[in-house]
């Protein structure tokens, strides 16, 4: 019986650290390459965590699957697209996912109304 259990927790061990390096991307949670990617249509894809800006890059644009036309890659930073009710966007990198969610509001506030966060990645 305590076999099972030890088993039991070590397994459990093991499933909590695979699952929640699965989210820091590739390179973990270092300094890494990321994309955000949108288009008029209303699109909108990103990727975080890749080796390099390359890769981050081409991950965005395959995951808009040919319809996002403007892809922006940043480094080490957190990336965050606003848009407005008439669907123009905002795009913001900081340090902090909520301080560039905070700039891309306020800048697609500025050119439109109704501004909401429709996408968000970090890089680190």
């Amino acid at each position: 019986m305590q076999k099972i259990k030890y088993a039991a927790s070590v397994l459990g061990v093991v499933l909590a650290l695979t699952s929640s390096s699965g989210h820091a991307g590739e390179c973990g949670y270092e300094k890494c390459w990321g994309a955000v990617a949108f288009g008029q249509t209303g699109r909108i894809s990103y990727s975080f965590g890749k080796w390099s800006e390359k890769a981050a890059f081409r991950a965005a644009n395959k995951s808009c699957k040919g319809h996002c036309n403007e892809i922006r890659t940043f480094y080490n930073e957190c990336a965050a697209v606003a848009r407005g009710a008439d669907q123009k966007w905002s795009l913001s990198m900081a340090p902090t996912r909520e301080l560039a969610q905070s700039r891309a509001t306020m800048a697609c506030s500025s050119n439109s109304w109704d501004c909401k966060i429709v996408v968000w990645a970090c890089s680190r």
